[in-house]
Formats: structure tokens, sequence, C-alpha cells
């Protein structure tokens, strides 16, 4: 019901139909509150585009940044694209890349933080044969560092997962922590 009430308000809101809107709390039937904050206040939604990705886990990437993109609908919209115009590019990559500080690691960014800008422009790699059985944990871990979240003793921004442990959504010790980083109740 959140992510029916939040798309619904970011439509009407991108329509012209309610841009002068002031912060409305959504989400209230399930005990938590979701501030949206005017159009004028939030900045621009972040596109993000994937690239050789492999279709068999397309779809559990996409879910992941997805995932993100509910969790921080009182900030500001994420949108997956097909394009060339993308704040995030997601690379699927081979070990050969050397990319990553270790051979072992599903995935990697070059650097933390940076999507709080109002046009970022980044990436992030996931490694082939490494990631594909966390596939959606490993997006959301990736995009997490780009958000400035750091690895922690567990949760979503752990350095290590496994398939049993691998998150659908991000945590709610990650939410509030990256709540606190940007002053934005999400």
């Amino acid at each position: 019901m959140r992510t029916l009430i939040v798309l619904l308000v970011s439509l009407l809101t991108a329509c012209g139909a309610a841009p002068e809107l002031a912060p409305e709390k959504f989400g209230e039937a399930q005990g938590d509150a979701l501030e949206v904050a005017p159009q004028s206040e939030r900045l621009p939604a972040l596109t993000v585009c994937l690239y050789d990705v492999a279709p068999a886990s397309r779809a559990e990437v996409v879910a992941g940044i997805e995932a993100w993109g509910v969790a921080l609908a009182p900030w500001r919209d994420v949108v997956v694209a097909d394009g060339e115009d993308c704040n995030v590019m997601i690379y699927e990559v081979g070990k050969h890349a050397n990319l990553c500080s270790s051979d072992d690691a599903a995935g990697c960014t070059r650097q933390i933080g940076g999507l709080e800008a109002s046009d970022p422009r980044t990436e992030f790699f996931l490694y082939r044969d490494n990631y594909e059985t966390i596939a959606r944990g490993a997006a959301m871990h990736e995009f997490g560092h780009l958000l400035g979240l750091t690895h922690v003793a567990d949760g979503l921004m752990k350095a290590h997962m496994s398939h049993d442990d691998a998150p659908l959504a991000p945590d709610a010790a990650t939410l509030a922590h990256l709540s606190a980083k940007l002053g934005v109740a999400l």
C-alpha cells in the first residue's frame, strides 16, 4: 500500500497535478509515517542504467534498485531506464577487469557517496560468476555505498553476504543510518 501511495503521489507531481503539495504523511495504516517532501525541496530523480548485465540476473538487479527507490521516495525518485543519460551505471564485468580489491567480491564501486549531489554521475560493478546468487542484495549493497554507506557488522552493508542472508530490501538499521546521514526521514 505504501508503495502504491508513493507512486501515485510521484505520478501526480510529475504530471503537474500537485506541484505545490505540502509535506504529507503516508503509510499510517501500516504504522509507519512516510513524509514526502514538496517537489520544490526534492532532489531530481536518479536514473539508473544497466550495461551488460546477464538477462538471468537483470530482474533481480532491477528489483534491488527498485527496493532502494521505495525506501528513498521521501528524498528523491529512483528510476531504472535504458539509455545513455544515466546518473548511475551498473556494469557486469569479469574478474579480468581487476576493478575490485578481491576476486571473491560480488561487486564494488570506486567511491563512497556521491548520490547526494543534484546531478551525480557514478557507477558500480558486479563481478560475473560471483554476484548472481545474491544479485538483488549485491546491487542494493553497492548502491548503498554510492549513497555514502560503509561496511557495518550486520545487515545490508556488511562486507560479505551469502544467499541465505541476502536481503530483499534495505533493513531498518541501514535506513536509520542513511536517514541521519541525509537529514531526511526515510
